[in-house]
């Protein structure tokens, strides 16, 4: 039996879920519970009980009615750990719908189509969720208003780190408390601590200010040069800048064929458009890059690609499927499973699209602190994990 099923319930407001129900898990125990031994008074309780959801039940509109039947029919079937665990989750989503102002609750009792109900349920959920948020992660959320990717991710991050907080709160709580020869540790005594928001090269860590001079510099175009230069002397937006060329110029999985000059383009596109052509617009807007190394040059063409409104799926892998191997076993045996709905849609959204695809599921791996296959990003990874989700 599908969970949704609950949602296909009539939900009147006149009941809870759980008084409408009340009288199919009457029904079902009552003759167990007959047969144990008990008070009188017992006894008598229960009876009241079940007179009263008998009454609810028999005065409920037929088409309701027979919901529930069918709801308890399916119910019957399932092995009962199965069972209890969805009786409790309706048990909960009625305590929840009750606490719901009037148009709230409409909002949800109003739809039909139980998809519709199911989304509308989980926004009011993410909206009370967001508002128990301490007010540093809400003001974070609202910096990306007008980027629904980087908001689904910065969510998604926000939740992960929930999650791992509750976990370590119940570890420590567990604990054994320690013992009289315990002591406690921390950063060394005179230890430098490091820029937490490095907003210029020279706050940025040693190696990676090595690393920008010369690994990364050599490799950029005019066009990224400047956006460089735009992005310093400003945080978050001078390390995610940082970040974001890195990716590209040293993380994307590899490409087959690779492009690195325009002969490797498609027969159908140099048969429309010449060398001088492609080459002279991503010259004019400062797309072209100093070097061909890597995917350099297919960086390029994809501005233009997107320029003409061709689309840049010859360029890169675009979905999961494309990925060479050692990357695409990563995403199906240790990314998927840990996905949450955010992240999820997060990739759908990048999918067909190169070095979109890509470059949203880099994106993904270091918000979960999981490694790039065969990379490794210069400095701390909490450097860029700030990066794509300031704090």
């Amino acid at each position: 039996m599908n969970p949704n099923s609950f949602y296909r319930i009539g939900l009147l407001p006149r009941f809870g879920l759980v008084l409408i129900l009340g009288f199919v898990l009457s029904c079902s125990q009552m003759g167990v519970e007959s047969q144990t031994k008990g008070t009188t008074e017992d006894i008598g309780d229960k009876k009241a009980l079940f007179d009263k959801n008998l009454n609810l039940f028999l005065n409920l509109d037929p088409l309701v009615a027979t919901k529930i039947q069918a709801l308890h029919a399916d119910l019957l079937h399932l092995d009962p750990e199965e069972r209890n665990k969805l009786w409790h989750a309706a048990e909960g989503f009625s305590l929840w719908l009750g606490q719901l102002d009037q148009t709230e609750k409409q909002s949800i009792l109003s739809l039909e189509d139980p998809k519709a109900r199911l989304a509308q349920v989980r926004k009011l959920r993410e909206g009370q969720w967001l508002l128990g948020l301490p007010k540093a992660d809400q003001d974070k959320i609202k910096e990306y208003e007008n980027d629904p990717d980087g908001r689904a991710l910065l969510i998604s991050r926000i939740r992960a780190e929930e999650i791992e907080r509750k976990s370590k709160h119940w570890e420590m709580a567990l604990r054994p408390a320690p013992g009289p020869l315990a002591k406690s540790t921390g950063v060394p005594k005179g230890a430098a601590a490091l820029n937490s928001r490095p907003a210029k090269w020279e706050e940025m860590p040693t190696e990676v200010q090595q690393w920008i001079n010369t690994k990364l510099l050599p490799r950029l175009s005019p066009f990224e040069k400047n956006q460089l230069r735009l992005a310093t002397g400003h945080w978050p937006d001078y390390p995610r800048t940082i970040y974001q060329l890195i990716r590209d110029h040293f993380l994307l999985p590899p490409s087959l064929p690779l492009v690195k000059e325009f002969e490797d383009l498609p027969n159908e596109l140099r048969e429309k458009y010449t060398s001088a052509t492609v080459i002279g617009i991503m010259e004019k807007k400062g797309w072209t890059p100093p070097t061909s190394q890597g995917q350099d040059f297919a960086l390029a063409v994809a501005k233009w690609a997107v320029l003409e409104k061709i689309s840049t799926g010859f360029l890169g892998p675009t979905s999961s499927q494309t990925l060479p191997q050692p990357w695409r076993q990563l995403v199906e045996k240790n990314l998927s499973p840990r996905l949450v709905k955010e992240e999820r849609q997060f990739l759908r959204r990048a999918e067909g699209k190169w070095p979109e695809y890509p470059r949203a599921l880099i994106d993904v791996l270091v918000s979960k602190r999981m490694a790039v296959p065969g990379n490794i990003l210069p400095g701390l990874p909490s450097l860029w994990q700030d990066a794509l989700s300031p704090k």
